[in-house]
């Protein structure tokens, strides 16, 4: 039988999923978890230039605000929903 092997998430992996599900649950620490994710990664990443950098953390800024505007629309026709 196989040996259950548990896997320990490395520093950034874990700041990826709890800034994600922070920001889906709009939870308002998102933003903390965030930063301390894009800081690490950055950190560890090596050979880019300051625009690179900047390119990155804009992106991901962009790409988390929106899943944030989706999931409070979502919120908000539900509520609308459930009032009638």
């Amino acid at each position: 039988m196989g040996r259950l092997r548990l896997v320990s998430l490395r520093p950034s992996a874990a700041w990826i999923f709890l800034a994600w599900m922070m920001a889906f649950w709009n939870d308002p620490r998102w933003e903390s978890a965030n930063r301390k994710f894009v800081a690490e990664l950055l950190g560890v990443a090596e050979g880019l230039t300051e625009e690179q950098r900047n390119i990155f953390q804009t992106g991901w800024l962009n790409m988390i605000t929106e899943q944030q505007s989706r999931n409070l629309g979502v919120q908000q026709g539900t509520q609308a929903r459930g009032s009638v």
